[in-house]
């Protein structure tokens, strides 16, 4: 049986992209090596996750291709990596339509489409729903995700994550820590989350993330003065280790395909709250592994936050069931079995 090239395609190799880049680290530990070998092309900014793929022993090329169908250049550029490397599928994490177009011309190869948010929380000017044109599979990360796929009934393949052994129980004297990890872009409702925590006496709030709003959050904070108990961190390169420290998990999206760092918290055994919408809604169980509030609802927010806090029975209780769901429902062999089973019906 000869040995299928799969060839990744990644928008960014710099720090944001990491809940992606996830997904194909997690393939480049898992596919079975005697079936397939992995590749990954990076359109435009290479960065930390480009050389951690290296260090993995993964090829890596860059291609400075920004410009869609007006960068010709950028286009050749991709369309002559693909021809060196003959690949037989090419799995599209980013890009849009004219890499698909370019993937089939220039290698006849498989095109899978791989959607990991929503349009909602797209960073550049497009917003439509998804296209699945041109496209041999799509996949998406949720149930919400596959949903903003026009004409189409995506493949759902949850993100995998790597659980804990147990699930981790601070001092029970320590102050109670509240985090959040999440670009700091106004989607990620952060604000609402500040406000939350002004009535929450002796809670510490740790901000993991980098971004557009950052300086405006900070003023939210100095504002409400709050300076003394919120914590920005900026971009944590090991979000596992930052998590040790927190009691609580925070995800007040405005939109959210799935939410990467919840699931993270849980399978470290963090009780997550989150606002009821998009994906959020598939990970976390309600009253179980922690609790669902509506977004942008400051008060309902804070509400569910404090019986957390003033709980620590119900924040292990909570906790131990966020991380047996992560391990048993979102692990990292689910993910790659799915995809792997995935790419052998392309190639049958």
């Amino acid at each position: 049986m000869s040995t299928a090239h799969v060839v990744h395609v990644l928008g960014s190799g710099e720090k944001h992209a990491r809940g992606i880049a996830l997904t194909v680290m997690n393939l480049a530990e898992s596919l079975d090596a005697s079936r397939y070998r992995l590749s990954v092309i990076i359109l435009r900014d290479d960065g930390a996750i480009g050389q951690s793929l290296r260090e993995r022993g993964i090829g890596v090329r860059t291609m400075r291709w920004h410009g869609g169908r007006a960068d010709i250049r950028g286009a050749l550029r991709f369309a002559r990596a693909l021809r060196s490397l003959r690949p037989d599928i090419v799995h599209l994490h980013a890009g849009g339509l004219s890499p698909r177009f370019v993937s089939k011309m220039a290698a006849g190869a498989k095109v899978v489409v791989h959607y990991h948010s929503l349009a909602e929380e797209s960073t550049t000017a497009a917003k439509s729903k998804r296209s699945a044109l041109a496209a041999n599979l799509v996949i998406a990360n949720s149930e919400a995700t596959a949903a903003s796929v026009k004409r189409a009934r995506p493949l759902v393949v949850y993100p995998g994550v790597r659980a804990a052994g147990a699930a981790h129980h601070r001092n029970p004297g320590a102050k109670v820590t509240v985090g959040v990890a999440a670009r700091l872009a106004p989607v990620k409702g952060i604000g609402y989350l500040i406000d939350a925590v002004k009535s929450l006496d002796d809670v510490h709030l740790v901000i993991a993330g980098d971004g557009p709003e950052k300086q405006r959050l900070e003023k939210l904070t100095r504002e409400a003065a709050l300076g003394d108990r919120v914590t920005f961190t900026g971009w944590v390169d090991d979000i596992r280790d930052a998590m040790s420290d927190w009691d609580i998990y925070a995800q007040p999206s405005i939109a959210e395909g799935l939410g990467i760092a919840a699931l993270e918290a849980m399978a470290q055994g963090i009780p997550v709250v989150a606002s009821e919408i998009g994906g959020l809604r598939e990970i976390v169980v309600n009253g179980e592994t922690g609790f669902l509030v509506p977004s942008k609802d400051s008060a309902q927010l804070a509400a569910h936050l404090k019986e957390l806090v003033c709980n620590p029975d119900l924040r292990a209780r909570m906790g131990e069931a966020a991380r047996r769901r992560a391990t048993e429902n979102f692990s990292r062999e689910r993910e790659s079995n799915a995809i792997q089973t995935a790419y052998q019906k392309l190639l049958a």
